[in-house]
Parts: C-alpha cells; structure tokens; sequence
C-alpha cells in the first residue's frame, strides 16, 4: 500500500510536470505565433505605405518632368522669337544706315556737284523767257569758279531769250567782267521796289524757270535797284542748306 501510494504520488506529480511543460510550450508558441503576426502586419503595412510612396513619388516625378518639358519648350520658343526680333532689328538697322548712308551721299553730291544746265534744260528756260523779250537785265556775282561758270551760262541764256544786258548800277565800284562782284546764295532774281508789274512777271517767270531745272533760285526786292523795269541776277554761291 504504502509503494502504491508512492507511485500514485509521483504520477500525479509527473502529470503535473507535463502539463506544466506542455502549457509553457503553449504559451511559448501562442507568443512566438503572436509575434510573427505582429511582423507580419507591419511588413505588409510598411509594403503598402513604401508602394504609396512610391506611386506618388512617381507621379510627382511624371507631372514635375512635364512642367520641365513645357518650360524648355516656352524658354526655346522666346529664345527663337528673341533671336528673329534681334535678327530683324539688326536687319532694320542696317537698311536704315544703308538709307542713310545713300542720302548722304547724294548730299554730298549735292553740295560738290557744281550747277550745270544740260542742252535740253537750256532750251526750255529759254522757251519760258522768251515771252518777256526785251527785258533788261544787268548781273551780280559771287567771286568764285563755280558761280562764275553759272553767270556765263546764264548770261548766255538770257540773251538767246532776247533780253537785253545793261551794266550794273548801285551796287558798288568792285566788278567782275560785266558784274558787280556780290555775296550771296544761290540765283536771285532782283528788281526795285518800284518795279513795274511785267518786270516783276519777267523776274518770276526766271526764278521758277530755273527751279524747275533744278537751279534753286528766289526773287526778291532790292533797294540798290533803281530802274524799275530792269532785272539784276545775282548768282551767288551753291547754297547748302535746302
């Protein structure tokens, strides 16, 4: 009895033992299930957030990449359109110096080219002084080539005209040829104050004969005129000015 109850007492103890032991094991794998668990949902949750991340990161990149391209294009389609401006401007530029370039040279032209009347223009102020033959006309000139060469063409003309040349009087004791030496600028027809009406027609009449040929030229009234039905051509100077 006393051996039965000794062996009952340690099977009872060693039951107890392997629950114990087996309640450990339990417990030890509900932990270890409960952790792997734990792992797992946080892996799977970083997943998703990495992914999300990823997702709007690339389509951060995508619209940022689109923004870049629209720039380049409109950055390039100013530079082009600068770039025609400045080419036009330039081309611009260069016309108008050409153009001033070209008027300036035919100022220069102007102003060295001495004053000339062609065979053709001659006939033609002859043909519209004609009318007022015989007018009387005495000269004035300035003491230079080129408008002493323009007296002597003009002298001429009047005369072929059938005016009639008179010396020049009032206008001092300096002469040069048949004129009294002047100072002046470019072909003046002059009469007196009192200049009877066709002598003033006859003045006119020349001035705007010799504009026409492109000989500038005015009248004007002059006080060291006497005779109110005589003309005193002045040729002055080429004038410089327009």
């Amino acid at each position: 009895m006393r051996i039965f109850g000794y062996w009952r007492v340690n099977a009872i103890r060693h039951a107890a033992n392997n629950v114990r032991s087996a309640t450990t094991s339990r417990m030890s794998l509900e932990s270890s299930v409960s952790f792997w668990d734990w792992l797992s949902f946080w892996l799977v949750t970083w997943g998703a957030i990495l992914a999300s991340l990823g997702g709007i990161s690339s389509i951060m990149f995508r619209r940022y990449n689109h923004q870049l391209v629209v720039l380049t294009e409109r950055h390039d389609r100013e530079d082009k359109q600068a770039n025609e401006r400045a080419i036009a401007d330039a081309g611009a530029r260069a016309a108008e110096a050409e153009a001033r370039t070209a008027q300036a040279n035919l100022e220069i032209a102007r102003l060295t080219t001495p004053r000339q009347l062609s065979p053709d223009q001659q006939q033609h102020i002859v043909s519209a002084l004609k009318a007022f033959a015989p007018q009387k006309f005495s000269l004035a000139v300035s003491p230079e080539t080129e408008p002493l060469n323009l007296l002597a063409n003009l002298k001429n003309l009047l005369l072929l005209s059938g005016w009639i040349q008179t010396p020049p009087t009032g206008f001092g004791d300096i002469a040069v040829g048949d004129a009294a030496s002047a100072i002046g600028n470019g072909v003046i027809p002059r009469f007196a104050s009192s200049a009877i009406p066709r002598t003033r027609e006859a003045a006119n009449a020349l001035a705007a004969a010799l504009n026409a040929q492109g000989i500038e030229s005015k009248v004007e009234s002059d006080p060291r005129v006497h005779d109110p039905s005589e003309i005193n051509l002045l040729v002055g100077s080429k004038p410089i000015w327009r």
